[in-house]
């Protein structure tokens, strides 16, 4: 959180959680979604929508073993989506000031992922990419099409990925001045 906006902006930009405390997260998931632009807000609030209506509904049938399972499942889902929301909530207030201080909204969308990206990467939410572009699978693979073959990805995926993906080994040198790989027993 950048101090120029300051508390108040903050604050006020996280006024969507109260919606969560009412039951209503799938509202404030889709009001952040659209001031985002991040379509995977607006479709867990549609999917907190269909879930949570659908299981208030269910309180109210005739028999008292579903009504008493939808109460059950409905107050779970009411907890998951709030604790979801506080969760959410520090993403999209990095997406939030991102928009507001760099003017992304007369960007175009790769140039302003491309941001976000950057921006989380200076708050070590995600890890920061390969300067070629590329993401290293160097997790216990010794090439990138043993990968795919262990992933079972298929050929006309792999081709796309190619250019994506990279394996370096990764040798370091031992006492002896031999490198390769240590195997720790």
């Amino acid at each position: 959180m950048d101090k120029a906006l300051g508390q108040n902006w903050k604050l006020a930009n996280s006024a969507w959680l109260i919606l969560s405390l009412f039951g209503m997260a799938w509202i404030g998931f889709i009001i952040i979604g659209c001031k985002a632009r991040e379509k995977k807000w607006i479709i867990t609030g549609i999917v907190y929508a269909v879930v949570i209506n659908f299981l208030f509904y269910g309180i109210y049938t005739v028999n008292y073993i579903v009504a008493d399972t939808c109460l059950l499942l409905w107050a779970l889902a009411i907890i998951v989506s709030i604790v979801h929301s506080v969760l959410a909530n520090r993403k999209y207030l990095i997406c939030r000031e991102i928009l507001v201080t760099s003017g992304s909204l007369k960007r175009s969308k790769a140039e302003e992922r491309a941001a976000i990206r950057k921006r989380y990467e200076e708050r070590g939410v995600i890890k920061p990419q390969r300067e070629d572009g590329k993401v290293d699978i160097n997790r216990g693979f010794d090439s990138v099409e043993e990968f795919y073959e262990a992933a079972e990805i298929k050929p006309h995926i792999a081709a796309k990925l190619d250019e994506k993906l990279v394996c370096e080994e990764k040798k370091e040198e031992g006492q002896d001045g031999r490198k390769g790989r240590i195997l720790d027993i």
